[in-house]
């Protein structure tokens, strides 16, 4: 699956996904998505590149400490052959929930 895959999968459950950044107006919407690459690889051998693969970050930010899509995420990501390993971490002085997981696709 590549990166432009995931996201359309992501956008079942998060349909304002953004790739980077949010836009201004979403900072006020709960639950919200983020996802970009952050890894770069790729396997050789005999000076040729038989695969490209980037690592995503998906981030999900909510004011739920059990937040539902992320579990209707987690859900689709298994339906498509990935074991996602989910990290909360909670910010005290927005008291915002930050989900984020990485997912290894083709690039």
């Amino acid at each position: 699956m590549t990166k432009a895959e995931l996201a359309t999968l992501v956008k079942t459950v998060f349909p304002s996904l953004r790739e980077w950044a949010f836009r201004e107006s979403d900072l006020n919407t709960f639950p919200r998505a983020l996802y970009w690459g952050y890894a770069r690889s790729g396997t050789r051998a005999s000076g040729l590149t038989y695969s490209k693969d980037e690592t995503v970050q998906i981030s999900v930010f909510s004011l739920s400490p059990n937040e539902v899509k992320v579990d209707e995420l987690e859900y689709i990501l298994i339906e498509h052959g990935f074991a996602p390993e989910i990290f909360i971490e909670f910010n005290e002085t927005d008291r915002i929930f930050h989900y984020y997981l990485g997912v290894q696709c083709e690039r």
